[in-house]
């Protein structure tokens, strides 16, 4: 699985590999496939690329409702097919643009605008944890996350402050900490099911 914080090798072969397919184009995509163009460009990274096929998608493939078609609408057949999939896949391009997961190491923000607003909460890593996040112009205002296995939980730190302050909770009372800090350090936390 390829990431950001894949080595520079395998980093540039999938960026390859995505340029030639980029060459070859587009000219009969469907819903999904332009979703899947979408989710590769956000774990490489590629944010113009990422946002421009989510807003064709938008543009071409959605209905009146937010609900996906299977073909852009002057294409649609009689049939009017419903693709599901392409709706959880739209979910997940979102969820990739703000968020990834790889090799048990949360990534936050890694392809989305710089000056991004944006505000949620209850959404899964890879691993399965919970994250709420308070994003202001690019800047993380607010972070909680929520361990929903027990084990050693990696995160690359967002944050530009040299010294990092956080709470534990654990089951009643809250565990104050402190850690030498850099933007793009691995922070590791060994966390219990349940615990933020």
């Amino acid at each position: 699985e390829v990431s950001l914080s894949s080595s520079r090798s395998e980093f540039a072969t999938a960026q390859s590999t995505f340029e030639k397919i980029e060459e070859i184009g587009y000219a009969d995509a469907v819903g999904l496939t332009l979703l899947w163009r979408a989710a590769v460009a956000a774990r490489l990274g590629l944010i113009s690329r990422a946002v421009d096929s989510l807003e064709e998608f938008i543009e071409t493939c959605t209905r009146p409702n937010g609900v996906n078609k299977q073909y852009p609408g002057d294409r649609e057949p009689a049939a009017d097919i419903l693709q599901i999939d392409a709706n959880l896949a739209f979910a997940g391009v979102v969820n990739e643009l703000f968020m990834q997961w790889s090799d048990n190491t949360l990534n936050l923000l890694p392809s989305v605008p710089k000056n991004t607003t944006a505000q949620f909460w209850g959404w899964r890593t890879g691993g399965g944890h919970l994250v709420a996040m308070n994003v202001i112009k690019g800047k993380i205002e607010g972070l909680a996350i929520e361990a929903t296995r027990s084990g050693v939980f990696n995160l690359v730190s967002p944050f530009p402050q040299s010294r990092l302050n956080f709470k534990l909770r654990q089951k009643s009372k809250l565990l104050s900490r402190s850690v030498a800090n850099k933007k793009g350090k691995i922070l590791t936390f060994d966390l219990k099911a349940g615990q933020r």
